[in-house]
């Protein structure tokens, strides 16, 4: 969210630095940068009381001083408003105004306020009604919405759609809703999806000059989802999906009139008020010691009652219980918990003090979390690395789950097989030039059955390649038989006589790779291990492992060919090439292999991944390692580098 500084500033009354305010925003959990005199704020999702200027001051309160400050309304008297409007629905909106106004004419020209924050936001100017809506929201955070009022004759209704209807939208583009969403009706015709977006039959133009303000408080359950199930970009449901003060309808409709009147005259104001449901605001005990134990350290009480109140909590003292009044804007508190966390971001966490914890480890991970931890063990040890992938997949197999809203429209079911995660994960590092994969996931899978939902948890083997890298076994593939091998050293035979190893035809993948590739998937629940874990795995136990950052700098791959008269010296070639030491050195593997005898020259190649820490390597930093490594290598009798030149 954009703020223009110099209005935030205008709640103070004192005058901070825009570099102070954003280090106060930082301390309170706002993470934001500043550029000239524009602050963009990043609000979490659980703030949605700040999302206004007038929020965010009132997050400042706690550092400086804006009692001094209100913002100016319509003070004067408003006349009633006789107004056709039935509330079919008021669960979904327990509070709602109408405002109707009418002026003299639209002004062209907005006061530097409205100028500064279409310039700061970089919003586009609509009409009159529709820019100073725009202005409120983002002033004190309340959407209104704006109909022309010659357009709106008849009925107004709010609903809760039982039918699939349709409306045209303020950018004339039709929407399909859905049964469950919350709309306004006129004379029984959708023209408003309420909270998001208005329809375009009773929009305002630039030449209204008599309005109906619509000013609501909806329930974020009835808002939440929609703006993105039907592709909107809406600030209004940005802002009542987080729930936004259900007591500022009237004074946010007297501010609107007091805007409208700072630019033209004002001919006739009336309005119409409708209350379904008395809000209370939430009361939490307030007990010091408790507050304390959560800190983990001693703040004094009068300091933390200062804290509360700075940020607009009220303290209630009743006999020996003493409250804290939330204030309606702030729904995001509603524990202890809560209470500990706005005194601890307001002192400042970095003015709590570290304390070395004592956590005593209890040994029950129980025996299937063990038996499991044993299987990962065991291969890992022999060279396989676990995968983690998503749940979700295509529609590829029979009695699949279908998600009613999916992250990925692509991904709309649950996965009932880990075989095509695994393909993936082989496809992604076969294209980075890995030859060897050996890979293993355990994971829950879903199907359908006719009792409802079946979950099954498997281990899930793939296997494709080479066996290793050194000379010896270059030629040598993974293969079927390496996959039974592992399952049988793993379960008992009983437990293996239904299980299948597949190959997988590469046909359908997306990979120049001609490795044979085999799969396997076990049912966790009926496999029997053939060694029971021991007492090491059903405790924690603890592995002191050293944290390495990964290189955010390009890699440089160099590769070499050798030729080789004496197979006798291939095993001393490997030793030095494997055992060269250099930092920059991080990897190094055989690409090729060819040997026709022991008396015929044999030929093999290495490639050298080079890579730093700190900084991008250059060509001449690489050639003096390549360098130094063939130097060692042709210390060997009968080994040569062809076409290699020294520097």
């Amino acid at each position: 969210m954009k703020v223009n500084y110099s209005h935030l500033k205008n709640f103070f009354t004192s005058d901070p630095g825009i570099d102070e305010v954003s280090q106060k925003l930082f301390q309170l959990g706002h993470e934001n940068h500043f550029y000239e005199n524009i602050l963009d704020v990043e609000i979490t999702p659980n703030r949605g009381d700040v999302l206004s200027v007038r929020g965010l001051a009132n997050d400042l309160r706690a550092f400086f001083d804006c009692k001094q400050k209100p913002i100016d309304i319509f003070t004067e008297d408003i006349g009633d408003m006789n107004f056709s409007f039935k509330n079919n629905f008021p669960q979904g909106c327990p509070r709602i105004s109408f405002l109707k106004i009418q002026i003299e004419k639209p002004s062209s020209k907005y006061m530097d306020y409205i100028e500064d924050f279409f310039t700061s936001t970089e919003q586009t100017k609509i009409n009159f009604f529709t820019d100073i809506s725009n202005y409120l929201m983002y002033e004190i955070g309340q959407p209104t919405h704006c109909y022309d009022l010659k357009k709106l004759k008849g009925e107004l209704t709010y609903e809760k759609l039982i039918k699939c209807e349709s409306f045209e939208n303020l950018h004339q583009k039709k929407l399909n809703l859905s049964p469950g969403d919350c709309v306004f009706k006129l004379n029984n015709n959708v023209i408003n999806l309420a909270g998001i977006i208005g329809g375009n039959t009773t929009s305002c133009s630039k030449s209204t000059d008599s309005a109906i303000i619509e000013c609501a408080y909806f329930s974020p359950e009835n808002i939440i989802g929609r703006s993105i199930k039907y592709d909107l970009k809406s600030d209004a449901a940005f802002r009542f999906e987080r729930g936004v003060d259900p007591s500022i309808q009237t004074f946010a409709l007297r501010r609107f009139i007091q805007i409208v009147k700072d630019h033209t005259k004002i001919l006739d104001v009336k309005m119409f008020q409708e209350t379904f449901q008395n809000f209370q605001q939430d009361e939490i005990n307030f007990n010091y010691k408790n507050i304390q134990k959560i800190l983990g350290h001693k703040i004094s009480k009068k300091n933390m009652m200062g804290i509360m109140q700075n940020l607009g909590f009220k303290i209630k003292q009743n006999a020996q219980i003493e409250k804290i009044i939330v204030p309606f804007h702030r729904s995001d508190i509603d524990s202890e918990n809560d209470i500990a966390e706005e005194i601890a971001r307001v002192y400042g966490y970095d003015n709590i003090p570290r304390k070395k914890t004592v956590i005593k480890l209890k040994k029950a991970r129980g025996k299937k979390k063990c038996k499991e931890l044993f299987i990962k063990d065991k291969l890992i040890k022999n060279g396989f690395f676990e995968v983690i992938n998503f749940p979700f997949c295509e529609n590829v197999f029979e009695n699949q789950i279908r998600l009613d809203n999916p992250l990925d429209s692509k991904k709309s079911f649950m996965r009932s097989s880990n075989i095509d995660s695994l393909l993936s994960n082989l496809v992604f590092n076969e294209k980075r030039q890995k030859d060897k994969i050996k890979i293993f996931e355990i994971s829950n899978i879903y199907t359908n059955s006719k009792s409802g939902y079946d979950e099954k948890r498997l281990l899930s083997l793939l296997v494709s390649g080479r066996k290793n890298h050194n000379y010896l076994k270059f030629s040598k593939m993974l293969n079927k038989h390496y996959l039974e091998d592992i399952l049988t050293d793993l379960f008992e035979k009983d437990s293996l006589q239904d299980i299948k190893i597949t190959e997988i035809d590469r046909l359908k993948l997306k990979s120049k790779s001609k490795s044979k590739i085999f799969v396997v998937e076990i049912n966790l629940h009926d496999a029997q291990l053939k060694i029971e874990p021991t007492d090491d795995y059903l405790g924690l136990k603890t592995k002191f492992i050293e944290y390495k950052k990964i290189s955010e700098f390009p890699s440089i791959k160099r590769d070499l060919s050798f030729s080789i008269e004496s197979t006798k010296v291939l095993k001393d070639l490997e030793n030095i090439i494997f055992k060269f030491n250099n930092p920059m050195l991080k990897d190094c593997f055989i690409f090729d292999f060819y040997s026709p005898g022991d008396n015929l020259v044999t030929k093999i190649g290495y490639s050298f991944l080079f890579q730093s820490q700190d900084k991008t390597l250059t060509d001449n930093e690489v050639d003096c390692i390549m360098d130094d490594i063939v130097k060692s290598t042709l210390k060997l009798k009968d080994v040569k580098v062809p076409g290699y030149k020294l520097n």
